[in-house]
This record gives C-alpha cells, sequence and structure tokens, in this order.
C-alpha cells in the first residue's frame, strides 16, 4: 500500500488531535483526529484481531458486509487497506481506503466510514488518486468558514 499524498502532507503539518489538551471533544465532526502513532495503534489491533481469528480474520462474515455506494469498498468486516485517521473512541472511524476492489470506479485514498458498528461501509470523498482525505479537510474548512 501507499500513503496518499493529501494524508501525508495533513500529517507532516498536524499530528492529529493532542489528547492531552483541554478539550476532550472530537475536532472533526465530533470525531477525534488521531495522532500518526495512535493510526499505527489502531491499525495494528485490527491486525491482531484478525490475526487471533477475529471477524476480519475471513470472508465468512463478507455476506453480512456492503458499502455504498455498492461495490466501491470490499466487503469485509475489517481490512489491511483500511487506515483508520478519525475515531469516535468505539471502534468506529473515518479513514482512507487503500486497496478497493476492482474495477473502478473505486480508487485508492478514497474516504470511507467503517469500524466495528459499520456494516455498511460509506464512501464519503471519492479518491481521485491522491485527492480524497485532501478534499474531506477542505470541505471540513469550508462547513468552519459557514458557520456549520
Amino acid at each position: 500500500y501507499y500513503l496518499p499524498t493529501a494524508v501525508i502532507e495533513s500529517y507532516t503539518l498536524h499530528d492529529g488531535q493532542d489528547p492531552f489538551a483541554s478539550c476532550q471533544e472530537g475536532l472533526v465532526f465530533g470525531l477525534r483526529w488521531l495522532p500518526i502513532d495512535e493510526v499505527e495503534q489502531e491499525w495494528n489491533f485490527w491486525r491482531a484481531f484478525e490475526q487471533a481469528g477475529g471477524r476480519g480474520a475471513g470472508d465468512e462474515f463478507a455476506s453480512g458486509m456492503s458499502s455504498f455506494p455498492p461495490g466501491w469498498v470490499r466487503s469485509r468486516y475489517s481490512h489491511p487497506g483500511w487506515l483508520p485517521l478519525l475515531t469516535d473512541r468505539a471502534g468506529n472511524y473515518i479513514g482512507v481506503d487503500l486497496d478497493p476492489p476492482p474495477p473502478p470506479p473505486a480508487s485508492p485514498g478514497q474516504v470511507i466510514a467503517f469500524g466495528r458498528e459499520i456494516d455498511e461501509k460509506v464512501v464519503l470523498f471519492p479518491g481521485d488518486s491522491s485527492g480524497g482525505w485532501g478534499r474531506f479537510l477542505a470541505a471540513f474548512v469550508d462547513d468552519l468558514s459557514r458557520g456549520e
């Protein structure tokens, strides 16, 4: 997998939300922006969960999984190509999909909602190669500018 340029650039400028800041609420739509070391910890947790035979370990749970739009995200409970960047602290995330299923229009870098309670993975912003995360953050800034 490769990290989209927009993810690298955003983390170069700002390493997520400080867990010790006075504001404990999530910064982005009520979700906490994970510092890069916590991105790695969350990603490793899900890989260990799969290796221990958890729900993501095989395709036995694929029948209960789906995506919107249909076919844009792999029908899995978890996947190593899903990189968590924002969290609700209950096992649900917004992040980037580094390994969407072929064929297009799904593309690496698309921003998706996924996690413990999300059986239907949702594409929030298409990948357009590396632009999904950058466009997601730009939309968030636009909402703030409008007072939303």
